[in-house]
């Protein structure tokens, strides 16, 4: 078996290696394996007919996990599957070393990582900091839970040696789970909230897999946390090299903010006014902080700085305004897949919204409890899908909402109720693996509905 205490001085021709699950981050790793000489094995529980032509330059079974993934001497596990399952229980049975692909590639580089991770803003946080460094003209990439996975931005360093200064990593919990060598040089944990319940089932677990970020931060690296989160604020109170930010105002954070402006704490220099921000929305404001706190203590200068901040734009599915129609404003924010991100969301906006909530829950949830919004700000609520019964038996009481059980219908719903002035938001709370592969086809078929309508018009 591989030693992982020992991983720099193993030799990799010939050595077999599993990898669980064909998707992306599967498919990476096992390029960046036989990039390093080794013998990739991919199985896939999926019996996807076309993921044959994918796969056909690699060893490889789908339709299940058989025996044939025993044979190795390490196991990559892709996020999407749970270490409850079967094969992996029996890969640990038998003392197979079983590593995380985020992991797997770190082995390989030693080139400087940023690594970001949280319930929200992951996406929005490694994007502004990616534009930052584009700003300085300093040669990044930006990869993991986000777009490309990261084996494959080490096989780019790999062809393209001494042109890449910094990996820019966004991190899932499901990425942490099994990491342990994974070093950051800067980590940074935007918030906790209840997520993903249904595999880690409870917060405690949850909030464990993310604070593995900072098992390896490298010397002299710094941890960049959200001191407003109570939660994580208490389980960082002994961590010593951490620098906060916050909404609120901290004498140990570089940031600080007032009514109309972010500024920073030593000089009282404004950074930027709100108004010549490049996206919307209180919580936009802490990933703000987050990535330019980053950026000053890595030393970008001021200019740059500002200029990322006032040119980023919200990603697709993020907050995204898709257009509007007889005096109805449709916001696509299919990437909310908590109820903390929804909440976020509804905050942007000040009354008359239409919310489209539903999906496949992850877990227990209250959004009775969790929505304190007064009723003048959400107008109708339109649930859909798996959770779509519980979130109206959940929240009938408070607001008026609508149950359907197909997206489509639940869509078509908000024009037949919507007038001039209301905003339809679609922010689900859920994931979208009732109906969809994920959360951007989600998004695409929901732009796809209301641009149809439009034409119509």
């Amino acid at each position: 078996m591989i030693n992982l205490k020992n991983i720099q001085n193993q030799k990799w021709l010939g050595i077999n290696i599993s990898i669980l699950g064909a998707g992306k981050s599967g498919i990476s790793a096992a390029k960046l394996c036989k990039f390093i000489g080794a013998k990739p094995f991919i199985s896939e529980s999926k019996n996807d007919v076309k993921l044959k032509e994918i796969l056909s330059n690699f060893n490889y079974e789908i339709g299940g996990h058989s025996n044939k993934v025993l044979n190795c001497k390490l196991l990559i596990i892709s996020p999407g599957i749970d270490s409850k399952v079967p094969i992996v229980q029996q890969c640990i049975k038998n003392k197979i070393p079983i590593v995380s692909e985020i992991e797997f590639a770190s082995w390989f580089s030693d080139t400087p990582i940023i690594a970001v991770t949280g319930s929200n803003g992951k996406s929005t946080t490694v994007n502004l900091i990616k534009k930052m460094f584009d700003s300085a003209k300093i040669k990044s990439q930006l990869g993991g839970n986000f777009g490309t996975p990261f084996s494959d931005l080490i096989l780019f360093e790999k062809r393209n040696p001494n042109l890449i200064k910094i990996n820019i990593l966004e991190v899932s919990s499901f990425q942490l789970e099994h990491v342990y060598h994974f070093s950051p040089n800067y980590s940074i944990i935007l918030n906790i909230s209840p997520d993903h319940l249904d595999r880690h089932e409870t917060l405690e677990n949850y909030l464990n897999q993310k604070l593995k970020i900072l098992k390896n931060l490298r010397e002299p690296g710094w941890l960049i946390f959200n001191s407003g989160d109570i939660l994580l604020s208490n389980q960082l109170h002994d961590y010593e090299r951490k620098i906060p930010f916050s909404q609120s105002y901290s004498d140990q954070a570089l940031l600080s903010l007032n009514k109309t402006k972010i500024y920073y704490n030593d000089s009282n220099d404004v950074l930027i006014y709100f108004k010549d921000m490049g996206l919307r929305g209180t919580h936009n404001i802490e990933n703000i902080l987050a990535a330019s706190t980053l950026a000053i203590k890595y030393g970008l200068k001021h200019r740059y700085i500002k200029q990322a901040i006032r040119e980023i734009k919200p990603l697709n599915h993020r907050m995204e305004f898709v257009q509007e129609i007889d005096g109805v404003s449709y916001y696509n924010d299919s990437k909310a897949t908590n109820i903390e991100s929804t909440i976020a969301a509804v905050n942007s906006f000040k009354k008359n919204i239409i919310l489209i909530l539903g999906g496949r829950g992850k877990g227990k949830a209250s959004y009775y409890k969790a929505f304190k919004f007064k009723k003048e700000k959400i107008k109708y609520i339109i649930s859909y899908g798996e959770a779509g019964k519980m979130i109206q038996d959940d929240l009938q009481n408070k607001f008026k909402v609508e149950f359907f059980k197909e997206f489509q219908n639940a869509i078509k719903r908000t024009f037949e109720i919507s007038n001039s002035g209301d905003t339809v938001l679609l922010s689900p709370s859920c994931s979208s693996f009732d109906q969809f592969k994920n959360y951007e086809e989600r998004g695409i078929f929901f732009k796809k509905i209301i641009n149809s309508k439009n034409k119509q018009c």
